[in-house]
């Protein structure tokens, strides 16, 4: 009898280890990883089943890295400037040069564009450009002789950018364009020379659009205005083009540009207009 009772002890005695072992176990389980189970006559806490990884996953386009893009292009602008140049006893010289003579009387011209984005859609775009050209101006009498143009432009634009589903971008541009021409030409009889240094800015606005994000092949136009009275009367530009990818990071454009600007002040008037093909290759990360 004490033998039987001895046994029970004993037995007992490992049933409570046991559940004593497992009740430490279950309560270092943290309760949100265990779920309650009816075995038909009590309930009891087991491990639940991993949760799935419900977090979204950041996504991003093609060569835009987590917190955004910068690409620098660098290029050749075979521009053709035709228009009026005004400068003082030279008034109504005429600055003609037509697309066909531009190799020939081209002496310089280039590109050069650095641009950022955020991820967000905000960006900053630092454009270039500069045209040098040696030409005998026509005037309506024969008191002009050669003259020598070059004219510089810099940009610094604020862009707002918007894609749309199937992967075009819209980019609002606003900011400012900041010129620049040194005009020397010569007077015929005597070749007394005559030249002028001018510079300003004009407050700009414009619209940019893209068939294809950067890493395909796609087209582009781009188009703004500006002036508006501040300096200059009126000033505008216009491009369009396609873009080639040559690899993840390299893209060559070939666009065609035109630029135009009418500014006058202090005896001097510029009434131009800029145009010619572009080549350029961009390097984006």
């Amino acid at each position: 009898m004490k033998r039987r009772w001895g046994l029970r002890a004993l037995l007992a005695c490992v049933g409570l280890a046991v559940a004593s072992v497992s009740g430490t176990a279950q309560e270092a389980r943290p309760e949100s990883a265990r779920v309650r189970t009816w075995d038909g006559e009590s309930w009891s806490l087991g491990p639940s089943e991993p949760a799935a990884d419900t977090a979204p996953k950041r996504s991003s386009l093609v060569g835009q890295g987590a917190r955004g893009s910068i690409a620098i292009r660098t290029g050749l602008w075979l521009a053709s400037p035709t228009g009026d140049v005004q400068a003082g006893q030279f008034a109504g010289s005429r600055l003609e040069v037509d697309l066909g003579d531009t190799l020939e009387d081209f002496q310089s011209g280039g590109t050069l564009r650095l641009e950022a984005h955020h991820r967000r859609g905000w960006g900053l775009l630092f454009d270039y450009s500069s045209v040098d050209f040696e030409r005998d101006p026509t005037s309506p009498g024969p008191t002009v002789g050669d003259g020598d143009l070059r004219q510089r432009t810099v940009e610094a634009l604020l862009v707002r950018r918007f894609r749309s589903e199937g992967g075009a971008e819209w980019d609002l541009l606003a900011g400012a364009r900041w010129w620049g021409v040194d005009l020397d030409l010569e007077l015929s009889p005597g070749a007394v020379r005559r030249s002028r240094n001018v510079t300003w800015v004009d407050p700009v606005v414009g619209l940019r659009f893209s068939s294809r994000p950067r890493g395909e092949w796609g087209l582009f136009l781009r188009g703004d205005v500006g002036g508006f009275g501040v300096h200059s009367d009126f000033s505008w530009s216009a491009s369009a083009g396609a873009r080639v990818p040559l690899g993840r990071s390299l893209t060559v454009e070939l666009a065609y540009r035109a630029l135009a600007v009418d500014y006058e002040e202090s005896g001097f008037s510029y009434d131009t207009l800029s145009h010619g093909p572009s080549l350029g290759l961009s390097f984006a990360r």
